[in-house]
Parts: structure tokens; sequence; C-alpha cells
């Protein structure tokens, strides 16, 4: 697949991927008291509707961890990413390719610690294909991407 087309399929996923984490994430780290509870609707439909255990069991440690760098990291990344890729017509910048190839593979990581999670706790297929996947394959897909054109491949 060509690079133009990674990179508009890229920042579409980044496009869609800021309201997810703020509307979804973002409520799984902060306490309902802080944020508006209009923030929280997209969050219980998604929990009430498709039963994900990671938003319906009791978390720990490691997941709250997964959720603090989906928001500190992440969340920044995707605004980079987005303002990036925009740019792109004569193709990403070193520097570009570096940052989102630490978000690949960082967000691939923790994506992967999740799916083990969800088999783990026998979650349905529907919110493991559906929802965990897609993420999955995207992040791997853009961090072998970004490795081979740092690579000059």
């Amino acid at each position: 697949m060509s690079t133009q087309i990674l990179d508009k399929l890229y920042l579409w996923f980044f496009i869609l991927h800021i309201p997810a984490t703020i509307f979804v994430d973002l409520g799984q780290f902060l306490p309902r008291s802080v944020l508006p509870g209009w923030v929280f609707i997209p969050l219980d439909f998604y929990v009430s509707t498709f039963d994900d255990p990671l938003f319906t069991r009791d978390r720990g440690g490691w997941l709250l961890s997964f959720f603090f760098l989906e928001i500190v990291i992440q969340l920044p990344v995707f605004v980079y990413g987005i303002q990036s890729l925009k740019k792109a017509g004569i193709g990403l910048s070193r520097q570009s390719m570096l940052v989102l190839l630490v978000y690949a593979v960082q967000s691939t990581t923790t994506t992967f610690g999740c799916v083990a999670e969800l088999l783990a706790f026998e979650a349905s297929a529907t919110v493991i294909v559906g929802f965990y996947m897609p993420f999955l394959f995207a992040t791997l897909v853009m961090a072998v991407d970004m490795f081979q054109r740092l690579n000059g491949k």
C-alpha cells in the first residue's frame, strides 16, 4: 500500500480516536465529580451495550496506567499526528515518523495487553474483534510502516 494511502488512513485513525479517548477513556481515569455529566454519556452507552470487562470489572493499576498513557501521551500525539499528516503532501519529516513510531509501539503494546486480559475474562468476540483488534492492527501496521520509512525501505 502506498505511503499516501497509509498516511490518509492514519490521519482518519487519529481524528476518530480523539473523541473515543475523551469520551470513553478519560471517564475511566478521572472521577465523575471532576467532569460534566454529559461527558459520560458515550461511556455509559458503551458499557451498558457491550459489557466490556475492562470497563465493568475491578481494574488494577496496570489498566489505569494504560488510561493515563492514553491521556498524557497518546492524546497529544493524535493532535501532533493530525497536524503532521495534514502537511505531509511531500512526506512526513523524520521527526514525525519517529513520534508516530514511538506512539505506535506503545499503543500496540498496551492494546495487546488489553486483548490478553479480555481473553482471560472470556469477553465476547464482539468486544475483542469489534473494538480492540482494529486498534491493535492499525497501530501494528503503523509501527512497521514508520520503522521501515525511518530505515529507508
